[in-house]
């Protein structure tokens, strides 16, 4: 459990947050660019998987699903 906590500890957070932000950037791009509906169906998709994973499930839904 304490190598467990000293390797979140150890982390670099900044960068962590940094390739985070750029990802949901890239992704924000590549999302205004295609328009279709197959693209939807998969973005929907990847979002209820984010959802999940986060733990928006039952009441915790975010109001716009």
């Amino acid at each position: 459990m304490n190598d467990l906590i000293g390797f979140f500890n150890g982390m670099d957070w900044g960068s962590v947050m940094s390739a985070a932000l750029q990802l949901v950037g890239a992704f924000s791009v590549i999302a205004t660019m295609t328009s279709n509906t197959s693209d939807n169906a998969i973005a929907d998709f990847l979002l209820r998987v984010v959802n999940t994973l986060g733990g928006n499930v039952g009441n915790a839904k975010n109001a716009a699903e």
